[in-house]
C-alpha cells in the first residue's frame, strides 16, 4: 500500500511538472507572437482610427488584447468639439462583447459643455452594416448594442450672455442594455443645479438664482433610433404610434429661486411618473421646424418665432398617440400663488387622433392659500372666511367607436365649505370626427349628436347662507334684516325663473316647487334627464333651447328635479 502511495505521488508531480512547463512554453510562445505581430496590430489600430477620422497623440495594443488610446479627438459636426483624455479596453472581436473605460470626456456646442470624468462601457458588441440606411446617425444606433454604462459624474455647463456659468451636476449615471437602437433602461442616483435667471426689475448685486435638485430618475424602453428618425424626418408619416419612452419615475424634486439671498419662490414635487409616451410619424420634419424657429428667435424677428414655435408645438402635439401622468405631493410657493397638491393623474386611452377618444383626468386635495392671494379677487372668500379653498375634482369620459356612444362617466368636484357636484351623460351619434382635431370636422360631428340620458347633482355645504351673511354684512345697513330679504329674493328666483322658461309645459310647477324647496333650505339638488325617442335630445334640439323655447326642447325629454336634505 505504501508502494502504491509514493507511486501516485510522484506520477501527480511529474503530470504537474508537464503541466506547468507546457504552460510556460506557451505563455513564452504567446508573448512572442505578440511581439512579432504589435508591430501589425498597431499598424492595424492606427489605420481603422484614420478610416473613421478618430486622432489620438498615443496608442497601444497590449499582451491581453487592450487597446490604450491617450488624447483622443473624435470626428464631430461643424460648431462641435469632443475631446477624450484615454480610452482603455478591449474592442469586440467576432462573438465576444468588448469593453472600455474613458476618462476625461469633454464635450462643446456653442454655449453648452459637458464634462464626464470617467465613464465605464461593458459588453459591447458592433453588428455588421446595413446598406439599406442611409443616415450616418442611424446606422450607429442600429449597429452598436452595449450591455451596461456607468458613469459616477456628469457636469453640464451654460455660459450666459452675462458671462456666468450655470451648471447641471448629475451623479450616478447609469444605462442597462442598448441595442438596435433601443435603451433598455436608464437613470441617475440624484441631479443639482444653480444657475442665473435674467430679470431686468432685479439690481445688479441681487440677482436672481434658481437652485434645484432631484432624487432619483428611472425610465424605461428608451426607442432613441425611432425617435430621432421621426424627429429627422428619416420615416413617412402614417397613424401607427410606437414608444419613445416607457416607465419613467422621478422623485423628490425641489427648486427654489433666489432673490440675493431672500428665498422669493419655491416648488416641490414628491413623485412624477408615467407610463411612457408614444408617437407617430409627422406630416411636416420637426428638426426642420426646430430649425426655423432658432433661426427666426436669433434674426429678432418674434412674428415668425412665434409662428414658428406654435407650428413646431402643433406639430408635435397631434403625433402623441399616448401619454399619462402621475403627480403626488406637489408645493408650490410664489409671491402670488400659495397652493399645495395631494395628487393629479391624467390617463388619456385610446389616442388614435388628434383628441384623445378616452380620458381620465382626476384632481385631489388642491389646496389654494387665499389669505397671502394679493389678488382682489380672492378679497370676498377671505372675509367669508375662507383662509384656503380646497378642491378635488375628476373627468372621466370614454369613447366607443363601433357604436359611437360617448359616454360621460363622470364629471364632479368637491370643494370644502362650498359644495360637492357630478354630471353624467350619455351621447349617442358621436361620429370619430369629434376627435379628429379639425375644426369644421369636429363642429359637422357635434351637429350630428344626441343625448338620451344625463344625470346632475348639487350639494351646498353652507356656501350660500355664508355668502349672504358675507352680502349682508358688506352692505352695512342695520334698519333691515338684509340676509332674510336675500333668502327671498333667491327663492323668488328660484321659483319664478323655471316657470317663465317652461311657460306652459306639464313639469313646470314640480320643477319650481324642487327649486324653491332647495332655495329655501339649500340641500342636494338633483336633475335627471331622459330621452323619449332613440335620437335624444338633439343639437337642434339644444339650439331651439338657447332660443328661448326651452319647453319645446323638453318635450322630447322626461325631466325630474328633486331637492334633498
Amino acid at each position: 500500500m505504501a508502494n502504491f502511495s509514493g507511486w501516485l505521488i510522484a506520477t501527480l508531480k511529474r503530470w504537474l511538472i508537464y503541466i506547468i512547463g507546457g504552460v510556460v512554453i506557451l505563455a513564452i510562445l504567446g508573448v512572442g507572437a505578440f511581439y512579432m505581430a504589435a508591430p501589425y496590430l498597431n499598424s492595424f489600430v492606427k489605420d481603422e482610427m484614420t478610416k473613421h477620422g478618430v486622432k489620438a497623440e498615443q496608442s497601444e495594443v497590449t499582451v491581453a488584447g487592450n487597446v490604450n488610446l491617450k488624447n483622443v479627438t473624435l470626428p464631430v459636426p461643424d460648431g462641435v468639439s469632443l475631446k477624450i483624455g484615454s480610452v482603455s479596453g478591449r474592442p469586440p472581436v467576432g462573438f465576444v462583447p468588448g469593453s472600455f473605460t474613458i476618462y476625461d470626456i469633454d464635450l462643446k456646442r456653442d454655449n453648452i459643455h459637458v464634462v464626464v470624468p470617467e465613464m465605464t462601457l461593458s459588453g459591447v458588441t458592433l453588428k455588421d452594416k446595413d446598406t439599406s440606411i442611409a443616415s450616418n446617425v442611424l446606422q450607429a444606433l442600429l449597429r452598436v448594442g452595449i450591455s451596461s454604462v456607468n458613469a459616477p459624474d456628469i457636469e453640464v455647463s451654460l455660459s450666459n450672455p452675462q458671462g456666468e456659468t450655470e451648471k447641471l451636476d448629475i451623479k450616478g449615471f447609469w444605462l442597462s442594455s442598448l441595442k438596435a437602437g433601443n435603451i433598455g433602461s436608464v437613470g441617475i442616483a440624484g441631479m443639482s443645479t444653480n444657475v442665473g435667471l435674467p430679470n431686468s426689475n432685479v439690481s445688479e448685486h441681487n440677482n436672481l438664482r434658481l437652485i434645484g435638485k432631484s432624487n432619483a430618475l428611472q425610465a424605461s424602453d428608451i426607442d432613441l433610433a425611432y425617435t430621432y428618425a421621426i424627429l429627422a424626418g428619416k420615416v413617412k408619416p402614417d397613424k401607427i404610434g410606437r414608444t419613445i419612452f416607457g416607465p419613467v419615475e422621478l422623485g423628490d424634486i425641489a427648486i427654489d429661486v433666489f432673490e440675493g439671498t431672500n428665498r422669493n419662490a419655491h416648488f416641490s414635487l414628491n413623485k412624477f411618473k408615467t407610463a411612457g409616451l408614444k408617437m407617430r410619424p409627422m406630416e411636416a420634419v420637426p428638426e426642420d421646424l426646430a430649425r426655423a424657429y432658432l433661426e427666426a428667435k436669433k434674426s429678432g424677428d418674434e412674428k415668425g418665432e412665434k409662428a414658428a414655435r406654435n407650428e413646431l408645438l402643433a406639430t408635435i402635439v397631434s403625433a402623441i398617440t399616448a401619454i399619462d401622468a402621475e403627480v403626488e405631493k406637489a408645493d408650490i410657493d410664489l409671491p402670488t400663488v400659495k397652493a399645495s397638491l395631494n395628487s393629479f393623474e391624467l390617463q388619456p386611452r385610446e389616442w388614435k387622433q388628434a383628441v384623445p377618444e378616452s380620458l381620465l383626468v382626476k384632481l385631489d386635495g388642491f389646496s389654494l392659500n387665499t389669505s397671502e392671494m394679493p389678488q382682489k379677487s380672492f378679497e370676498m372668500f377671505r372675509n367669508m372666511g375662507f383662509k384656503t379653498l380646497d378642491i378635488s375634482g375628476k373627468l372621466d369620459f370614454s369613447y366607443n367607436s363601433g357604436r359611437q356612444t360617448l359616454s360621460l362617466n363622470d364629471l364632479s368636484f368637491n370643494a370644502d365649505g362650498i359644495g360637492s357636484g357630478e354630471m353624467s351623460a350619455t351621447i349617442i351619434n358621436a361620429g370619430s370626427e369629434l376627435f379628429s382635431g379639425d375644426k369644421q370636422a369636429m363642429l359637422d360631428a357635434a351637429n350630428q349628436i344626441g343625448i338620451t340620458k344625463a344625470d346632475m347633482r348639487y350639494s351646498d355645504f353652507g356656501f350660500i347662507d355664508k355668502l349672504f351673511t358675507y352680502l349682508a354684512q358688506n352692505l352695512n345697513d342695520n334698519k333691515h334684516d338684509l340676509k332674510k330679504e336675500l333668502y327671498d329674493d333667491f327663492y323668488v328666483v328660484m321659483t319664478k325663473s323655471p316657470a317663465m322658461l317652461l311657460k306652459d309645459h306639464e313639469e313646470a310647477q314640480k320643477i319650481s316647487a324642487a327649486f324653491g324647496a332647495f332655495a329655501k333650505k339649500p340641500g342636494t339638488l338633483k336633475i335627471s334627464i331622459k330621452a323619449k325617442d332613440d335620437k335624444g335630445l338633439t343639437a337642434t334640439d339644444l339650439e331651439t333651447a338657447l332660443q328661448n323655447d326651452l319647453a319645446g326642447a323638453l318635450n322630447k325629454v322626461d325631466l325630474v328635479v328633486k331637492n334633498e336634505n
